[in-house]
């Protein structure tokens, strides 16, 4: 397992009870987050463009729920800019589709009114990373 993946996942994680418990991704453990794995990232050899291409990519597509104030907030665009950083531009593709399947499935069988965003984007980021195929696991 590399460093980055680990690092992202313990991340991931921590960003996930807190959104699940809270409904808050602090951003205490976000902007650290985003340096450090842009910093594992790019000593692992990723290419700096690119990365910041899919940063500016995933920033736009998190932000217009946001602005048109549907239930996202700024800890979800900053995870997400986290996520952009570890994953390739397909899988940041899965990723996008999964994240929403997995929300909508939390939301359905929840009892909450409100469910945080970080534990299905968690689980959808490390699906597409591992490019589990989701017909395989039915």
């Amino acid at each position: 397992m590399s460093a980055e993946i680990l690092f992202f996942s313990i991340i991931a994680i921590t960003v996930s009870i807190c959104d699940f418990k809270k409904h808050i991704i602090p951003d205490a453990i976000m902007l650290p987050a985003i340096i450090g794995l842009f910093g594992i990232a790019w000593i692992e050899g990723a290419e700096v463009t690119e990365i910041l291409i899919k940063i500016v990519m995933i920033s736009i597509l998190f932000a217009l729920p946001v602005l048109l104030n549907m239930a996202f907030g700024g800890g979800d665009i900053r995870f997400a800019i986290f996520v952009a950083i570890l994953l390739s531009t397909q899988e940041l593709m899965i990723f996008l589709i999964l994240s929403g399947v997995l929300q909508t499935v939390f939301v359905t069988i929840s009892k909450r009114k409100v469910v945080g965003f970080a534990p299905a984007m968690s689980m959808a980021s490390l699906l597409a990373y591992y490019q589990i195929e989701l017909w395989e696991l039915i």
